[in-house]
């Protein structure tokens, strides 16, 4: 009898050692599983800041240098005439408020569930913001030997849209032709309707794109052979926020013709397409 207690109780401590055994291979798993969670976790925190800090370098890198056009000019004593030097003073103004705003908006932006933009519509004239944007924008085009020409309806056109999301499509649509034209020439937009929707053409003549990279330059950070100093961001952010309103945004080239960049939107930003 005692020799069957015996053998009961080291069968008994053997399984009581098994289970043990597992008990910790699983706690193992389990630690590990978390370390790996953790770590993702950290890789996702990191590079949605690195998206962030990005994001805000590209929103205000030309409204400063917008700014400090204006200033320049201001400090350097070449402008007399009073009202010129208030209207100077008004833009500097204008677009301090706007970078304000898109700072506000990208912090809102990236604590957002959703890649697509939180929209605050209003009804807006979409060729008066067009061509303040591009007036905004001539006096560094011209500094590179671009011009920038408008072709407008002959009627108002207006729609319900973010106004400081639809500058910053069209500051990025723009400032990418400038950048990468490759040599001085022009820009030329065209505002038309489009069934019940508006459509806005930008087309350059500069040196174009392949098909191979002419697809990939809406993907997040892409740069392509001919790129510049830079994030690769800015149509990126540009196909999110026309997509928020419910639009299309694509683009057409070809190599040594130029490049042309399509923006669709609708009347009305109510959902995405």
């Amino acid at each position: 009898m005692e020799i069957y207690l015996i053998l009961a109780g080291l069968i008994v401590a053997v399984m009581l050692f098994i289970a043990e055994k597992y008990k910790n291979k699983a706690l193992h798993r389990e630690l590990q599983k978390a370390r790996e969670e953790k770590e993702e976790a950290l890789r996702d925190g990191d590079e949605a800041l690195m998206q962030f800090h990005s994001a805000i370098a590209h929103g205000m890198r030309m409204p400063i240098s917008i700014i400090s056009g204006y200033a320049d000019l201001l400090q350097g004593g070449l402008i007399s005439d009073e009202e010129v030097r208030r209207e100077y003073l008004s833009k500097i103004c204008e677009r301090t408020d706007y970078m304000n705003s898109l700072f506000n908006q990208l912090l809102t932006n990236a604590r957002a569930d959703s890649e697509l933009y939180e929209l605050i519509t209003a009804p807006l004239d979409i060729t008066a913001l067009v061509k303040q944007t591009a007036s905004d924008i001539s006096s560094a085009a011209l500094k590179i030997g671009v011009s920038i020409h408008i072709e407008e309806p002959d009627e108002t056109v207006i729609i319900e849209a973010d106004v400081i999301q639809l500058t910053k499509v069209f500051y990025n649509v723009i400032e990418n032709s400038m950048k990468y034209m490759g040599r001085s020439g022009e820009i030329e937009i065209t505002i038309s309707r489009s069934g019940t929707d508006v459509l806005i053409v930008f087309s350059d003549d500069g040196k174009g794109l392949n098909e191979e990279e002419l697809n990939k330059i809406f993907d997040l950070s892409y740069q392509g052979s001919n790129s510049k100093q830079g994030s690769g961001m800015g149509l990126h952010l540009a196909k999110l926020s026309v997509s928020a309103h419910g639009g299309e945004i694509y683009a057409k080239s070809n190599e040594n013709q130029g490049m042309k960049i399509f923006i669709c939107l609708p009347k009305k930003a109510d959902k995405p397409r």
